[in-house]
């Protein structure tokens, strides 16, 4: 089959300057940044002292008169001053103690759950699409989103080892694991891509096999026919599914859109190499992780 342009799928990652190249983007490299949580605090508000009401305002009014007019009338000049303005100070001490709870932050506030309708991050932007593994996004206690390459060496590294140590955690309903592919290692990686898709669409279980299966022959690949061939071949062994609907489907490049919003979402995250994934618990961003980590990386960033 003809591959598509690899100009066009070579413009996606220039956000901010961020290109990955042929091979570079593909590696093994530890955490690309801080693995401390990214998202803030919640703010603090200090706790002014109250001003006086207008009530107050009334009362001291009303003390003064009465304090003067107390003056005049009395004989000898004295008056009960320390006891009307003990009244008025009980009087001005309750409506304050009333109107306490208004100046308090709500109680609990900061025990209430994020929204758990998306996840807010460039990296899960319309992954409505997207392959997930285990309960939906925000609804389990963690998720995991991933960007990877049939074509990446490190990207079948991680495949091997750490996501099958991911996976039981998907199947216990604890761990959400998103799969975006972008197609940046080698020229066959478009036509891989799109027979994954056509894949997913009629059978999700084949999918993921055959998405292992392309990293267990990626060394042996060297075109898009190639590529092509070897996974349908695979699928016709292992599953009963319409082989030339999906080659049909591949060669048109049918999922050329569905990829296209993988590639853009990587871009506003500011990918720079596969894989690449993004860490998140209960619905709020914990860290990213460039490379194929160990697993006890992720169960730990991930509390799993």
């Amino acid at each position: 089959m003809a591959p598509r342009s690899r100009s066009t799928r070579r413009t996606f990652l220039t956000v901010a300057g961020v290109t990955i190249g042929v091979t570079a983007g593909c590696t093994d490299a530890g955490p690309g940044g801080d693995e401390e949580s990214n998202v803030a605090d919640p703010e603090t508000l200090d706790e002014d002292d109250a001003e006086p009401t207008d009530d107050e305002d009334d009362a001291s009014e009303e003390e003064s008169a009465e304090t003067t007019d107390d003056a005049s009338d009395s004989p000898t000049g004295e008056t009960n001053e320390s006891e009307e303005t003990s009244d008025d100070q009980d009087e001005s001490d309750a409506e304050a103690t009333e109107e306490e709870p208004d100046d308090e932050p709500n109680e609990g506030a900061e025990d209430e759950k994020p929204d758990e309708s998306a996840l807010e991050h460039p990296a899960a932007g319309n992954m409505a699409h997207s392959p997930v593994l285990g309960p939906e996004p925000t609804s389990g206690e963690a998720t995991l989103i991933m960007f990877d390459d049939p074509a990446c060496p490190a990207c079948a590294f991680f495949e091997e080892n750490a996501f099958q140590e991911l996976k039981p955690h998907a199947d216990a309903g604890e761990l959400s694991i998103v799969w975006r592919g972008i197609p940046v290692i080698a020229d066959w990686s478009d036509a891989a891509l799109e027979v994954l898709w056509a894949t997913y669409e009629r059978d999700v279980d084949a999918f993921w096999a055959l998405r292992e299966y392309a990293f267990e022959i990626q060394e042996s690949v060297d075109s898009d026919d190639e590529a092509v061939d070897r996974l349908l071949d695979r699928l016709a062994e292992t599953t009963a599914l319409d082989t030339a609907a999906i080659r049909s489907e591949a060669e048109a490049g049918t999922y050329e859109r569905t990829l296209d919003l993988d590639e853009d979402a990587a871009a506003q995250a500011e990918i720079d190499a596969t894989p690449y994934f993004f860490l998140f618990r209960d619905g709020e961003f914990r860290t990213e992780i460039r490379g194929a980590e160990d697993y006890r990386v992720f169960k730990s960033a991930l509390e799993l």
